[in-house]
């Protein structure tokens, strides 16, 4: 009975716990993540994207509401009017004046109408189609220029990930060194002022590590702000940040660049606007008709009155031919052909093959400057050794030491600066040719 009372007095508080923990576990979340998946997420949590996407069902349903203007109009009308004050008027044989008309009247019709030919109207359809394949590439440069950023951003965290590991490293290396100096020191075979020297450089260091770890931290919000993700979590991306760059030396895709087809597009849409403002000079023609009742009360004096009801109704055809406008026609004709000539000249511009041909030469160029930063640094790396052991020798001084050590980290750092290029240009030739959304690991 003891042990019952016992284990009914702790397991709510192991409930309690165990949800505690549950919800620290979900506050504390980390997001591990490859480019691939950092631009999985963007695609469907960024803002932006939503926004844009919300547009294209908006000129979507604009398609629809124009197509209805061509389909059979109904209406139906009440109307009830009471003529409180109605003329009079002397009729021979009285003495005084009669009212003459109606005290109420009321109505009820159906109209109906159909357009038969309008051309216009069929214009108008057309151009709301054009304008949603417009919307569609504009959500596609939107995509293509957040991937790009989000890309850049994923490499600069990457990157400075990789400069706070070469600076713990340093630290760690010179701290070593610092505790051999201070033997050194107290054994008589080295100067004091060695080891004020190795504490500067540690500090400096941690100098370093401070201002990287700021750096990341701004990035990284940044990131999370394009991929829509909750601040209070964690973000911690794969250390598997390569692009494959044997696909970008291919053939650019010119014709799948989205500046290109925005304008290709663009002059759609002002060749339309040039027909749609010349249909103003056609004639249309819509048929009608209409069916209703109408109830009138008529009085005369106080000893005649009459009411009536009767049926109306009436079918016909109408055609409405434009005669004179000012040249105003003309005038907005003049100014959609502008237009066109306008985009069909920035189109030219957008299809050169400057910014592909600049992209190509840079990736080329990073990526000889990556092979030779490396080398530099397996250089560094075997002088500072023989640099280490000539000192713990006594035949250096701690200056060439910390001289090595400073080499091997610039070179190091610079490696990897050189290794962000190289990702960053191949990005930006992916770009380029019109093929960012081609991105794998």
């Amino acid at each position: 009975m003891g042990n019952k009372r016992i284990i009914l007095f702790f397991l709510p508080i192991a409930l309690l716990l165990s949800i505690q923990f549950a919800c620290a576990e979900k506050n504390n979340a980390k997001h591990v993540l490859s480019l691939q998946e950092c631009i999985s997420i963007l695609l469907k949590n960024n803002l932006t994207l939503k926004d844009r996407h919300l547009t294209n069902e908006q000129i979507k349903l604009e398609v629809d509401r124009q197509r209805c203007f061509n389909r059979p109009q109904v209406q139906g009308d009440i109307s009830f009017k009471d003529n409180y004050q109605v003329g009079s008027m002397i009729i021979p044989g009285e003495t005084t004046p009669v009212s003459i008309g109606s005290n109420i009247t009321s109505m009820a019709t159906v109209n109906a109408t159909q357009s038969i030919y309008d051309k216009r109207q069929h214009l108008q359809i057309e151009e709301q189609k054009q304008k949603v394949r417009l919307s569609e590439i504009k959500t596609s440069i939107t995509t293509e220029d957040l991937i790009y950023q989000t890309g850049l951003l994923y490499f600069a965290i990457n990157s400075t990930c990789e400069m706070e590991q070469v600076l713990k490293e340093q630290y760690q290396l010179q701290s070593s060194i610092m505790s051999e100096t201070s033997a050194r020191v107290h054994n008589g075979f080295a100067l004091s002022t060695d080891l004020q020297q190795m504490q500067v450089e540690l500090l400096d260091v941690k100098s370093k590590q401070a201002s990287l770890e700021m750096e990341k931290i701004q990035l990284i919000n940044k990131l999370k702000k394009n991929l829509n993700i909750d601040t209070s979590d964690t973000l911690v991306l794969s250390d598997n940040y390569k692009i494959e760059s044997k696909k970008t030396l291919q053939y650019p895709d010119f014709y799948k660049l989205s500046t290109v087809q925005l304008l290709q597009q663009q002059k759609s849409i002002d060749s339309l606007n040039i027909r749609k403002t010349n249909a103003l000079k056609s004639p249309t023609i819509s048929l009608f008709a209409n069916y209703g009742f109408q109830n009138i009360s008529l009085e005369l004096n106080d000893l005649i009155s009459d009411k009536s009801c009767s049926d109306v109704g009436s079918v016909g055809i109408k055609l409405s031919i434009p005669i004179f406008t000012s040249g105003k026609i003309n005038k907005e004709i003049a100014q959609h052909k502008l237009e066109f000539q306008k985009h069909e000249v920035e189109a030219k511009i957008a299809e050169e093959k400057t910014n592909y041909l600049n992209a190509k030469a840079k990736f080329y160029s990073n990526k000889k400057k990556l092979a030779l930063s490396e080398k530099q640094k397996e250089l560094s790396e075997e002088v500072l050794k023989v640099v280490d052991q000539r000192y713990k020798n006594g035949k250096v001084v701690i200056t060439d030491l910390l001289k090595a050590q400073e080499d091997l980290l610039e070179n190091r750092v610079r490696y990897t600066q050189k290794n962000y290029d190289l990702q960053s240009s191949i990005l930006e030739l992916l770009y380029c040719q019109g093929r960012i959304k081609e991105i794998t690991l």
